[in-house]
């Protein structure tokens, strides 16, 4: 234990970590008093990235606490005109803001945020923002799309986008839409979304050329649809699919995967689930496979390039899809807009291609077992959670081992062997500890702590011989978290059973901190 616990202490080297005005976590709560780290409008903290930049991640928590959010920010567009060009939120090109310096607009920890756009075009305009996640949002109501990356010069080019958690319905054109006028959007993914009663009118400028469907693009490059669960019962235009591209004045575009998402379809039997014209020397995505489709329509699987009756049409003509399938996904309550997924579904545990997805749409975790096909990820299989797992909030791994709900995460070393503990979270600059405890992982039922949030700590944290990095018998939290630390240990020399957990401030969440797994070390 003791030999662990130096070995930890040794390999952390904490950096301080860079602070600005626009740097770490923020509140997005209209109730809430302004000021400190916590914005009343949506258009106030876009206005702060705007005037003062990105020195760090940046996270903003959303509160649904007053209500749908219905105010409306304007954007400038040439080339068409929305009528009114405004969104609920509009995003925009931020100085500093890149790959390790996101911005991310996220619901708070039990929070269900709303955007009804019914008073604007769009419910989240682009605007060509770079490395930026939109997770955890409900929009509804847009009378055109529901979240476009649709880009101009002046926009700028739209990199790394992640929308993902989000549930996009009850819009008059597109779900999402990837379509640069002039730069093309690079590497958007969209995972984990549920879509529903999306192209009811088709309304807005090139709804036939980029704009016709659930996902539909235009001059965009490796764009990637992963794990969301898509239920077609409305679907307008002459150009409609359910996901697809249009031409480009013979240039390509590129959906680098299309993977492991279930397309419930019903609905305009003259129109496919997938439309990918000729674009230069190939319209077809690199990867589309690990796919559900039901289609009840007695619409064509596909258009364009390789026209295709049904799925077994398409895999003929393509070699695409070959680990799909075409069964009833058993969605729980699909007219209701509850797309997760019955106990029944074909879908559980059917995913044969790795997506990289470790969580669902409600959050819990994809790791430690075949994952499900769609959106949702149904259970672990057992009853109740018995184990605590990881968050992109809070994550550590010894050997890259993962808890699930029903099984602890277990890893055995000779002794003096060689292992790998890995440190990760998005809490970038707030407090963090973390706990080595010996004996074993605790299950809840046999006696594991509980938080009221339901957050289990699966060490005996008030035992004998617990140790807190920062705080020796005690915990402390003044340490502000680093970024990600990759660290190589080597096992204490004498057979032993010890624990590991991370804990990090979250002053949003309702137990104010949050839990990582906790990790079991055998050494024999």
């Amino acid at each position: 234990m003791k030999a662990l616990s130096l070995c930890l202490l040794a390999a952390l080297v904490l950096a301080n970590v860079a602070t600005a005005q626009l740097g770490g976590l923020y509140t997005i709560n209209p109730i809430a008093p302004t000021g400190g780290t916590n914005y009343t409008a949506l258009a106030d903290a876009v206005n702060d990235l705007l005037t003062q930049g990105v020195a760090a991640p940046c996270i903003f928590e959303i509160f649904d606490d007053g209500g749908p959010y219905t105010g409306s920010m304007p954007f400038l567009s040439n080339n068409v005109g929305w009528a009114p060009s405004t969104a609920v939120l509009v995003l925009g090109q931020w100085t500093g803001a890149s790959a390790t310096n996101r911005v991310t607009f996220r619901a708070a920890t039990g929070e269900s945020p709303v955007f009804d756009a019914s008073s604007n075009s769009m419910g989240v305009f682009w605007n060509g923002a770079d490395y930026v996640t939109l997770e955890g949002i409900e929009i509804i109501n847009a009378p055109m799309d529901g979240v476009t990356l649709y880009s101009e010069t002046q926009h700028g080019q739209a990199l790394d986008p992640v929308i993902r958690r989000c549930k996009i319905h009850d819009c008059g054109a597109g779900g999402v839409v990837i379509y640069g006028n002039s730069q093309r959007p690079q590497n958007t993914v969209v995972e984990n979304n549920f879509f529903w009663n999306l192209q009811m009118t088709n309304a807005g400028g090139f709804n036939s050329l980029a704009r016709f469907g659930y996902v539909s693009g235009r001059r965009h490059d490796n764009s990637r649809v992963i794990n969301n669960t898509f239920y077609v019962t409305t679907s307008v235009g002459g150009a409609f699919a359910v996901i697809g591209d249009t031409p480009s004045g013979g240039t390509n575009s590129h959906y680098a995967e299309i993977s492991n998402n279930i397309i419930v379809k019903t609905s305009n039997t003259a129109r496919p689930i997938f439309s990918f014209p000729l674009i230069g020397t190939t319209g077809i995505p690199a990867l589309t496979d690990a796919n559900c489709f039901w289609d009840t329509s007695g619409g064509p699987f596909s258009q364009g390039q390789v026209a295709a009756a049904n799925l077994t049409a398409w895999q003929t003509a393509t070699g695409q899809d070959a680990n799909s399938f075409a069964f009833d996904p058993l969605l729980a309550s699909p007219t209701t807009g509850d797309l997760h997924l019955s106990a029944l579904s074909p879908c559980i545990n059917a995913s044969a291609v790795p997506s990289g997805v470790m969580d669902d749409i409600d959050g819990e975790s994809r790791l430690g077992q075949v994952p499900d096909v769609g959106a949702d990820e149904y259970g672990a299989g057992c009853a109740t959670a018995e184990f605590q797992v990881n968050t992109n909030l809070s994550t550590v791994t010894l050997d890259s081992v993962q808890a699930t709900q029903c099984t602890g995460a277990v890893t055995t070393l000779p002794v003096n062997g060689a292992g790998t503990a890995v440190f990760s979270s998005i809490q970038v600059g707030l407090g963090w500890e973390i706990a080595i405890a010996p004996g074993p992982l605790v299950p809840l039922s046999s006696g594991a702590f509980a938080s009221p949030a339901g957050q289990i700590v699966n060490i005996d944290i008030a035992g004998v011989g617990v140790i807190f990095l920062f705080g020796g018998g005690i915990p402390s939290f003044t340490s502000p978290y680093p970024g990600s630390l990759t660290l190589p240990f080597t096992a204490p020399g004498l057979p032993q059973t010890s624990c590991v957990l991370m804990a990090n401030l979250d002053p949003s969440h309702p137990d104010g901190l949050v839990l990582s797994q906790s990790c079991q070390l055998v050494v024999q």
